[in-house]
């Protein structure tokens, strides 16, 4: 199997399509608000003691004994000083102060229950960058909207901001061009966060039966690698991971079992997902590296995700770790692979921004299915059958 096939898209009734559609995206954004308040945490007495089993939307507390943002570098990538200025000042305006030596903040503090994360903003920032360029990936819009928005006080409410932002605007700041700001400290950037952008652009190629295989492929490529490497640089490790997350997205789709999908992805990364099953006797905690972080995503969508979306991002969500990313990109693909009305309504109605974010998601669709349609980049169309 192809995990990267655009031209395989199968008969699927266009009205399941776009429920489908509108599915992953709220799917994604409903992952990230989930774990949003028990992101990082480490020890499951601690979440416990502090919210019980998360089963809807809560706040995060106000203080989170164990936070380690008060060790990071507030002026660059990775663990370092908290005199530096790009938390504060260039970007997360007035956050700085929740960074200091001897805070115990957590990462999202303040943030209001059902309210996304700064990578679930820039999702949506995507969306719209992409909404007004016909519904296609423009890497120059993006890039510009993505520094706009970061260095423009107010525009999210998130407190942290992970490494691969504070080495952009570290760069960007010492007036480098933007093209040539991404970075990489050799630890913190290879991450499963940098696949949270390719859900709009695995959504974006959609698979046609009647598109050309080969040019198709290599356009999806070309933006995975692009979305990936704006704002990080990571020229082969993530794309690949990404290749085989996009080909995820695209084999839920099309209705194909998330079981037997995570097996090949995993044999795709060298990884024998059932042997990992059978080896694992509890919901698995990880940290936020992709080598480790992507087999556990693999373990919820397989163990939880064919049956039961709610259950799935509940599990995932109450494993602590990094949950956020993983919430996200598990949502993205539950709701590719059950639509949008199997998602439960209290979440979706609860995000903040509810009726804002609808309307990204309908203008992104409506765009989605006119370029299958008529053949997007190739030609090809999605075969709709009722």
């Amino acid at each position: 199997m192809r995990l990267i096939n655009p031209g395989v898209v199968g008969a699927v009734a266009m009205e399941a399509l776009v429920d489908k559609l509108r599915g992953a995206l709220l799917g994604s954004l409903v992952g990230d608000a989930l774990a949003m308040p028990v992101h990082w945490y480490y020890d499951q007495r601690q979440l416990q003691r502090d919210f019980g089993t998360i089963t809807d939307y809560n706040a995060p507390k106000a203080t989170f004994a164990g936070s380690i943002m008060n060790l990071s570098n507030t002026g660059g990538g990775g663990r370092g000083s908290d005199k530096g200025d790009i938390i504060g000042d260039v970007i997360n305006h007035g956050k700085r102060k929740f960074w200091l030596r001897g805070g115990q903040f957590h990462y999202h503090h303040g943030l209001k229950a059902g309210e996304g994360t700064l990578e679930a903003s820039l999702e949506r920032l995507l969306l719209r960058s992409m909404n007004k360029n016909d519904g296609r990936f423009n890497k120059d819009d993006y890039l510009s909207a993505y520094i706009s928005f970061m260095t423009t006080p107010n525009s999210h409410n998130d407190v942290y901001a992970g490494t691969c932002h504070r080495m952009f605007f570290a760069n960007h700041v010492k007036g480098k061009d933007p093209n040539h700001c991404a970075d990489n400290d050799g630890h913190n950037v290879d991450t499963i966060d940098a696949l949270v952008p390719l859900i709009p652009i695995a959504l974006s190629h959609l698979p046609s039966s009647s598109s050309s295989s080969n040019s198709a492929t290599a356009a999806l490529k070309k933006d995975i690698f692009d979305a990936i490497n704006m704002n990080r640089k990571s020229p082969s490790l993530l794309p690949r991971y990404g290749e085989v997350y996009v080909g995820i997205v695209h084999a839920s789709l099309l209705g194909r079992n998330l079981q037997e999908t995570c097996e090949k992805a995993g044999a795709a990364l060298g990884l024998n997902v059932k042997r990992m099953m059978q080896n694992t006797r509890e919901d698995p905690m990880c940290a936020c590296y992709i080598d480790s972080s992507f087999p556990t995503l693999l373990y919820y969508l397989h163990k939880y995700g064919e049956n039961s979306p709610e259950e799935a991002l509940i599990r995932s969500t109450n494993a602590g770790g990094e949950n956020v990313a993983r919430g996200a990109l598990l949502g993205a693909v539950l709701g590719a692979r059950h639509g949008l009305e199997k998602l439960p309504n209290r979440w979706v109605e609860g995000l903040v921004g509810e009726k804002e974010i609808r309307k990204e998601v309908n203008v992104f669709v409506d765009l989605a299915v006119k370029n299958a349609g008529r053949g997007g980049r190739e030609g090809g169309g999605v075969c709709a059958q009722g």
